[in-house]
C-alpha cells in the first residue's frame, strides 16, 4: 500500500490512491486498512489520509474486467477477435474510457452503453487501466472480484499479445532497475574476441 520515499533509520513512506487501490484489489478491506494504519500510528490516521482512504474505497471496482467465455461470443466479439471485456454500471464512466487516448493501445471497442471489448487478455487491460489510475478490478465468470495479478507476473502481462506500442503509460509504475551494463568496447569499434595486447 505504501511506497518508500526515503530509506534509512528514519524511513518515510508515501500512501497514494494507487497504493490503496492495489491493496483493495489484493483482497484487503477498508476496515482492515484502517485497523492497520491506526496500529502503526501513535496519533491516529491523519485527516487527509482518512479522506483518501474513504474516497478510494468508495470508487474501488467501478470498472470491472473479465475474460470472455469463448463459447458464448456474439457476432461483434468474433469480428474483432475479442477475448476480454470491460464493464461498468455507469455509462458516464465508460464515456471517460472511450475518449482517453492513453488507453488507445488497448483497442477497446464500445459495444453498448455499459460495455467495451478488447482483443487483449484481461490482465493486460487490467494493468492498462490500473496504470492510468482507474479504479479497476478483475472478476470471474460469476462477476465475483478476483485478487489482482501479482507484480511478479506483471512485466509479461503489460505487453499485449500480439504486440502493440507499449507501455501505455509509465505513471503509477516504476520499472525495475536495469541490469548492470556489460563492459563497453571501444567507441565505434565492433566487439572482438581477440584479447588486447599488453603495453610494452
Amino acid at each position: 500500500m505504501a511506497e518508500v520515499e526515503s530509506a534509512g533509520l528514519a524511513a518515510t513512506y508515501r500512501i497514494s490512491e494507487g497504493g490503496i487501490q492495489r491493496a483493495l484489489s489484493a483482497g484487503e478491506t477498508e476496515a482492515g486498512l484502517r485497523e492497520f494504519l491506526n496500529g502503526v500510528s501513535s496519533t491516529g490516521i491523519p485527516q487527509p489520509l482518512d479522506y483518501l482512504l474513504t474516497e478510494t474505497a468508495a470508487r474501488h471496482g467501478r470498472y470491472r474486467v473479465s475474460t470472455l467465455a469463448q463459447d458464448g461470443l456474439d457476432r461483434v466479439a468474433l469480428s474483432i477477435g475479442a477475448v476480454s471485456q470491460l464493464r461498468s454500471d455507469d455509462s458516464a464512466l465508460i464515456d471517460t474510457v472511450e475518449v482517453d487516448q492513453a488507453l488507445a493501445p488497448l483497442g477497446l471497442r464500445r459495444v453498448d452503453g455499459l460495455r467495451m471489448l478488447s482483443r487483449f487478455d484481461a490482465e493486460t487491460v487490467y494493468w492498462g487501466l490500473s496504470d492510468e489510475r482507474y479504479p479497476v478490478v478483475l472478476e470471474d465468470d460469476e462477476r465475483e472480484p478476483l485478487r489482482s495479478p501479482s507484480d511478479e507476473g506483471r512485466a509479461g502481462s503489460r505487453r499485449p499479445r500480439p504486440p502493440i506500442p507499449w507501455p501505455i503509460s509509465s505513471s503509477g509504475w516504476r520499472q525495475p532497475a536495469a541490469a548492470a551494463p556489460k563492459t563497453p568496447t571501444a567507441r565505434g569499434s565492433p566487439a572482438s574476441s581477440t584479447p588486447p595486447s599488453r603495453p610494452g
